[in-house]
């Protein structure tokens, strides 16, 4: 059966998502005006509005994506690993691919990440409901860590995740590109995390 083919609206749509993504990450939510995006996009920007029914739609929509991304991103290079993987080996995995994949390779995870706190209240509460499904996937890993004695036990596994990914979306904000590259940034990430910082006797 042929593929149907893609509408030049589709394409428009996209175009203006993928330009909103970038302003949005380098800007962030109170620095993104529509006429950059509408640049971006190839389009006036009252035109944004054929697509979109206002600039927080727009931007919700990006934010969406860039959870759905973030997510299969990690859960990718975790599966990847194979079913008899070990849990702290799924851990080193899914930092690395959170990171790497904020850091590097996509506007709409970091922009998200950016914006998060930037956000009207509503839109806030909407984004962390569609990010609790992958709460649960780094709690998981967090506790199975645990069982298997190859992490401390003694610490509750909302507030490991908690603090891990805190760490990991904050580097969104100071990272820039040049002496150190995405994946050292992960795997000094990975070592910290998980092997410490000090040297003990």
């Amino acid at each position: 059966m042929p593929e149907k083919p893609v509408r030049k609206s589709d394409l428009t749509r996209t175009r203006v998502m993928d330009g909103a993504a970038r302003v949005l990450r380098q800007r962030g939510y109170a620095g993104t005006r529509l006429s950059e995006i509408a640049e971006l996009a190839g389009l006036l920007p009252a035109n944004i509005y054929y697509y979109f029914d206002s600039k927080d739609d727009l931007i919700e929509q990006v934010m969406e994506v860039g959870v759905n991304r973030g997510f299969e991103a990690v859960r990718q290079r975790v599966e990847a690993l194979g079913p008899d993987a070990v849990p702290l080996a799924r851990l080193r995995a899914a930092i690395a691919a959170h990171l790497e994949m904020n850091l590097a390779q996509d506007d709409y995870a970091s922009a998200t990440i950016r914006c998060l706190s930037q956000v009207p209240d509503d839109m806030r509460e909407r984004q962390l409901e569609n990010e609790r499904s992958f709460g649960r996937y780094w709690r998981q890993i967090i506790i199975d860590c645990q069982a298997d004695g190859s992490c401390r036990a003694d610490l509750h596994p909302s507030a490991v995740r908690m603090l891990l990914i805190g760490m990991l979306n904050w580097a969104v904000e100071w990272y820039k590109p040049g002496e150190l590259a995405p994946t050292d940034v992960a795997d000094t990430a990975v070592s910290l995390f998980l092997d410490g910082f000090s040297l003990k006797a």
